[in-house]
C-alpha cells in the first residue's frame, strides 16, 4: 500500500460538532482542526432528523441541492502534517466518529462518516485505494445497502454505495477563500439519516419550530444560528416561534 500520498484534508461541520462539548468534541476540535482555516461554505442542508432528544437535527439533502434550497456550514482543514497513507486517514475518520458519538465506527444505526473527494485534486488511483479500505465491513461497521436509507421520499440518497457524500464540492461565501478550499483533496462529513417523528416525509417548518420551542437543554437550533450554521428554513421557523 502506497504510504506517500501527501494528502490534504478537512471536515465539513453542519451542527453541534462545531459548538457542542459532549463526547470530547472540544478536545477533538482543538487537537485535530486548524481553527484559522475555518471557511463558511454553501451546503444543501436542512432540519430533517428527529433525534432521541425530541428535536430535529441537521441532514444533508439531495433535494435541497436540486431545488437550490441551500444553507451554510463550515469547513476546517486538519492540523499538522499531510496524510501519508490509509492508516493515518482512517485514524482521523475514526477520531471524528468518536467526537460524533459513534464509538470510532464509520457507521452506526443513525449515521455515518462519509467522504467527499475534490474532483479537481484527488488522484484517481488513491481515491480507489481509499474507498476499497474505507468500505471493509469488519473494520468500519458499514452495513451493506445502508446508503439507500440516507434520504426521505423520492429524493436521491445523500451518500452513495461507496460511502461518498453525494453532493458537489462546496464553494465558500467569501471568494477569497476559494483557493484554500481548492487545495484540499478530500473532506469528511458526519451524515445522519433523515427521520420524521411519525411520517416518511421531511418535517414542516411548523413541526421543526415546535421542537425548537421545547428544546430547553441543547438549544440546538439557537446554537446553530448563533454560530453561523443556517438553512433555507430558518426565517420561517423563527417566525413561527416569535409570531
Amino acid at each position: 500500500m502506497n504510504e506517500d500520498w501527501n494528502l490534504k484534508g478537512g471536515v465539513i461541520i453542519i451542527g453541534s460538532l462545531l459548538w457542542g462539548q459532549g463526547n470530547g468534541r472540544k478536545k477533538w476540535r482543538e487537537k485535530s482542526l486548524d481553527e484559522e482555516s475555518k471557511i463558511r461554505v454553501i451546503l444543501p442542508i436542512r432540519y430533517g432528523r428527529y433525534s432521541k432528544d425530541s428535536i430535529y437535527t441537521m441532514v444533508f439533502s439531495r433535494d435541497c441541492q436540486k431545488d437550490k434550497k441551500l444553507g451554510t456550514g463550515y469547513i476546517f482543514s486538519f492540523r499538522l502534517k499531510p496524510i501519508k497513507g490509509i492508516k493515518a486517514l482512517l485514524t482521523k475518520a475514526k477520531a471524528m466518529s468518536k467526537a460524533e458519538g459513534m464509538d470510532g465506527d464509520l457507521e452506526n444505526d443513525w449515521g455515518k462518516i462519509a467522504i467527499l473527494f475534490n474532483p479537481d485534486k484527488i488522484n484517481p488511483k488513491i481515491k480507489k485505494q481509499i474507498l476499497l479500505e474505507w468500505n471493509k465491513n469488519k473494520q468500519s461497521g458499514i452495513k451493506k445497502g445502508s446508503w439507500k436509507n440516507y434520504k426521505l421520499g423520492e429524493e436521491e440518497p445523500c451518500v452513495n454505495s461507496h460511502s461518498e457524500l453525494n453532493i458537489g464540492w462546496p464553494y465558500p461565501l467569501d471568494n477569497q477563500r476559494a483557493q484554500v478550499l481548492s487545495e484540499l483533496d478530500f473532506l469528511f462529513a458526519a451524515v445522519t439519516k433523515p427521520k420524521h417523528k411519525t411520517k416518511t416525509t421531511y418535517p414542516t417548518d411548523y413541526e421543526v419550530a415546535e421542537t425548537v420551542k421545547n428544546d430547553t437543554s441543547r438549544f440546538y437550533f439557537c446554537n446553530n444560528i448563533k454560530h453561523g450554521i443556517t438553512t433555507f428554513q430558518d426565517n420561517a421557523i423563527i417566525n413561527k416561534i416569535c409570531p
